[in-house]
């Protein structure tokens, strides 16, 4: 048994073809367990097909090329249909989508400026400096909405 599973490391350690049938016929030459598990050659014969048994085949291959012809294709639905002057101009569109979103982005988080703001509430608050322990600290600043109430919680920065 120790020998059958350094066999089976072997033989998938080198994945050479000659390396592995010469690996498996010498085993099995040798191996009293693996031959053991192998058929005889009776009960082999029996297992094989006989040409008696057998009904008239001429009209096998005509129908094997039959089954096994390509069907017909059809034409891709949706954006693969499309002749590929139009995939480009769509790929591009969607491009110059994704460019004129990202400025657009860019410039909302430019104009929010260096400090916390409070969607909603102008120039009724602001806060410039906040410290924390004589540090200066992060803030957060939540307003819930329809409220007038301003939360602001600080933090130390590390």
């Amino acid at each position: 048994m120790v020998s059958c599973k350094r066999i089976d490391f072997l033989y998938r350690a080198v994945p050479l073809k000659p390396w592995r049938g010469w690996l498996l016929r010498r085993h099995i030459e040798r191996c009293p367990a693996c031959q053991a598990r192998l058929a005889s050659r009776e009960e082999v014969r029996r297992l094989m097909a006989r040409p008696e048994g057998f009904r008239d085949v001429s009209g096998l291959w005509a129908r094997l090329e039959q089954e096994l012809a390509p069907a017909p294709q059809r034409q891709p639905a949706g954006l693969a249909a499309a002749r590929p002057g139009w995939q480009f101009a769509l790929g591009l569109a969607a491009l110059c989508a994704a460019v004129v979103l990202s400025f657009w982005l860019l410039r909302e988080v430019r104009s929010a400026g260096p400090g916390p703001r409070v969607p909603g509430a102008g120039e009724s608050f602001t806060l410039d400096y906040i410290r924390v322990g004589g540090e200066p600290a992060q803030a957060f600043i939540y307003q819930p909405s329809g409220s007038k109430m301003v939360f602001v919680w600080a933090e130390k920065t590390m």
